[in-house]
């Protein structure tokens, strides 16, 4: 009898078989209140491996709870198998600073120093604040004449560094007065001439 060997090697690939059970999807957060950011939980993934027990590496980028700031952040996690294959799970946190400024204001009195007085935000500010660093204070109206004498609504709006910023405003009374004496120039010395009549004559002068 006839006898035909035939050998050949069957590779198994286990490339496919490792996989992630429940990576994060991207998340969109508003700020704590208060604070610049977010405290952010998520649940960590779960990978699993056909052959062997899938090992989980990470996170980077941040840990579940951690405080995030206001801005677009990347979490990414490792999987790998006794086999030498990796896959990675990654996922966005954005962290959005929706918090309005708190815009507080005082009423001040200004003198006019000649024919104008003029003041800046910080005048009319109370202490106004802001839950992130970077707010801006301005005022609509900060020059003042004689035209302007009394009470004077200005309003101070309170700007923070948030994409797209947020504002406030608030009013603060500015009154304007003239502390400025008037200045009297007397005309020189005059002396009345009598005529014949012996009745005195006055020269005119102007005022």
């Amino acid at each position: 009898a006839c006898t035909d060997t035939e050998t050949f090697e069957i590779t198994i690939d286990d490339a496919g078989g490792l996989h992630w059970v429940n990576c994060p999807v991207d998340l969109t957060i508003n700020n704590d209140v208060d604070k610049c950011g977010a405290n952010v939980n998520w649940t960590p993934p779960t990978a699993l491996d056909d052959c062997n027990t899938a090992t989980v590496t990470g996170p980077t980028g941040g840990n579940p709870g951690d405080l995030f700031a206001p801005g677009m952040h990347t979490i990414s996690y490792e999987a790998t198998d006794g086999n030498g294959n990796t896959i990675t799970c990654s996922f966005k946190i954005t962290v959005r600073d929706m918090q309005l400024p708190n815009a507080v204001c005082k009423d001040i009195t200004v003198a006019l120093v000649g024919n104008a007085a003029s003041i800046t935000s910080a005048d009319v500010d109370n202490s106004s604040s802001d839950n992130c660093p970077g707010m801006t204070l301005a005022i609509d109206n900060g020059s003042f004449d004689c035209d302007d004498l009394g009470a004077n609504i200005v309003i101070l709006t309170a700007t923070d560094g948030a994409t797209p910023a947020n504002t406030a405003s608030c009013m603060a009374v500015v009154t304007v007065v003239d502390n400025t004496p008037p200045v009297l120039t007397c005309p020189d010395a005059l002396t009345a001439v009598c005529v014949g009549s012996e009745q005195p004559a006055y020269a005119s002068f102007a005022t």
